[in-house]
């Protein structure tokens, strides 16, 4: 990784190694996509749960699944078939301005671009969960028993 030392850019010598097969050393492997297969159950299993009116026990096999996919390995070798637990290489940081701009306030050289990346995956987490709810509210019960915890429209 490059960074920005001293008036010039510089290589990072505490940089990790490009990631490799803990068995063979083989340098081309598979990622698991964890998130997509937990989105993929969600979708499955939260219209279940309210279909059959169990949604604690659907709730729970969520969890599970959400427990197992944290638990399995998430990067298998392509040569060998070993499976271990990985993070994706990051990208080496590329600068997205010229890195000498002062600030227009105080003058001081010392400055760097803001990130809004939470932002924007917030913003796209509301795409993706506020729809589905609002198909799926005017489906929901409104009434329930004290006594036998039917509930119903």
């Amino acid at each position: 990784m490059v960074r920005w030392v001293n008036g010039e850019w510089r290589d990072d010598p505490a940089d990790d190694p490009e990631p490799q097969c803990p068995e063979c050393g083989e340098r081309s492997f598979i990622y698991l996509p964890r998130l997509v297969m937990f989105v993929a159950a969600t979708i499955v299993l939260v219209p279940a749960g309210i279909l059959f009116d169990e949604p604690e026990l659907f709730g729970l096999t969520l969890v599970i699944v959400a427990a197992l996919l944290l638990l399995v390995p998430n990067v298998r070798c392509t040569e060998c078939g070993e499976r271990w637990h990985g993070t994706r290489p990051r990208p080496a940081d590329i600068p997205t301005e010229v890195p000498d701009v002062h600030c227009p306030q105080c003058n001081s050289p010392e400055t760097q671009p803001i990130s809004r990346r939470r932002m924007k995956a917030a913003t796209l987490l509301v795409n993706f969960v506020v729809p589905p709810l609002l198909f799926v509210w005017p489906f929901l019960p409104r009434r329930r028993c004290e006594h036998c915890d039917h509930e119903w429209r």
